[in-house]
């Protein structure tokens, strides 16, 4: 008996910039708050080779249901070489961002991927601007801030332009826009989202040309420009015996942290991922994960060139934590198969058809188990 430590190419799925759910089903509508956070907190692995990432975004997309939106200056037909071990969703999409020297944003409602710069103040804008909303809720038309508050239609279809996108989010909320030709001229791929608040529609499309917004009481609303660093202030309260050490936590995690102390107050200014996780350092709390499913049930996606080994294969899996083993074949008898060459191209195939094609010019049975591949002779 023989046995191999495996690693597996596992493409697990999301929403991307060109890609339509169909039917806004219930089972296909991408999630949202603590669901899309679970789905980001269950663990995968994946080795991906010659598959764009275009093509990878869209297999995350049919498996998980987590809406990520490319930025329209990406190229989605770049080729991440990705090979990971069992990681969190949330780790395997910042993995294929930064194998193409690029960074992700993990909101509560989708997933951004784009230049650093961009992705690096989503949150953070996205936060100043539904505070901003917040801060006219008395000076504000109330039938004008109502729709504001409201959750609106966020997908749109090919060929958008980004500029009309607006301009009819505002027209259906009230908001008159001083300055819609702001915006440049662009059509945009088709894509889903989870329904979104007008605010945070608008600074999603808006960040992708380095723009956001301000609005006065008369519901009218500017395009301005962003500012590459944006901040925001927030509150920590810390007891009196645990102040010095949450102070050295989070100085030694961020050697440039802006902190005011007022008492057992901290007032920082920070990115929204920093305060993220300055509040796990103050909390003490631990990454939540959660098991993904087991084998049989995951999906696989692969570009294998012609002229690949087996035995190259099997190497390029050998970290996954997926655990082939072979019956009925001595270790001499093996090495031979190993040198065997596949040439295949598959994207969302089911575990038991994967390890089918990858095995089948051995002549043996392949049975797929929760935890490993039993390939017998």
């Amino acid at each position: 008996m023989f046995r191999i430590a495996l690693r597996l190419i596992l493409l697990v799925p999301i929403a991307f910039g060109s890609t339509s759910y169909g039917s806004e089903t219930e089972d296909r509508i991408p999630l949202a708050g603590k669901q899309l956070a679970d789905a980001l907190a269950q663990r995968r692995s994946i080795v991906t080779s010659g598959v764009t990432l275009k093509q990878t975004l869209l297999t995350l997309q049919r498996d998980i249901r987590i809406a990520v939106v490319l930025d329209r200056s990406i190229d989605p037909s770049m080729v991440p070489e990705v090979s990971t071990k069992y990681i969190t969703n949330e780790q395997l999409i910042r993995s294929l961002a930064e194998a193409c020297s690029l960074q992700t944003s993990i909101g509560d409602r989708y997933v951004f991927i784009g230049m650093p710069q961009k992705a690096g103040r989503l949150k953070t804008l996205t936060e100043i601007n539904r505070q901003t909303i917040l801060s006219l809720r008395s000076k504000l038309d109330k039938a004008v801030y109502l729709k504001l508050s409201e959750p609106l239609s966020a997908s749109w279809p090919a060929l958008s332009e980004p500029q009309k996108l607006i301009q009819k989010a505002a027209n259906s909320v009230g908001i008159r826009i001083s300055n819609p030709e702001s915006i440049p001229h662009d059509l945009w791929p088709e894509v889903t989202l989870p329904k979104l608040t007008f605010s945070d529609y608008a600074t999603l499309i808006l960040n992708q040309f380095d723009m956001t917004f301000e609005i006065d009481d008369q519901a009218t609303l500017a395009i301005v420009l962003a500012k590459s660093n944006v901040r925001i202030e927030q509150r920590y309260r810390v007891s009196s015996k645990d102040k010095t050490d949450i102070n050295e936590k989070w100085m030694n995690a961020f050697p440039d942290l802006d902190v005011k102390w007022s008492g057992s107050t901290a007032i920082v200014s920070a990115s929204i991922e920093t305060h993220e996780q300055l509040e796990q350092l103050r909390i003490g709390k631990a990454e939540k994960t959660i098991d993904a499913a087991s084998l049989r049930n995951r999906k696989f996606t692969m570009n294998v060139p012609s002229g690949t080994t087996l035995k190259r294969l099997l190497a390029t899996f050998e970290q996954s934590g997926i655990h082939i083993q072979v019956e009925g074949r001595t270790d001499g008898e093996l090495e031979k198969l190993l040198q065997q060459t596949v040439e295949f191209d598959v994207s969302g195939s089911p575990a038991d058809e994967f390890f089918l094609m990858v095995f089948r010019g051995w002549d043996a049975s392949v049975e797929v188990g929760d935890e490993e591949v039993l390939v017998r002779f």
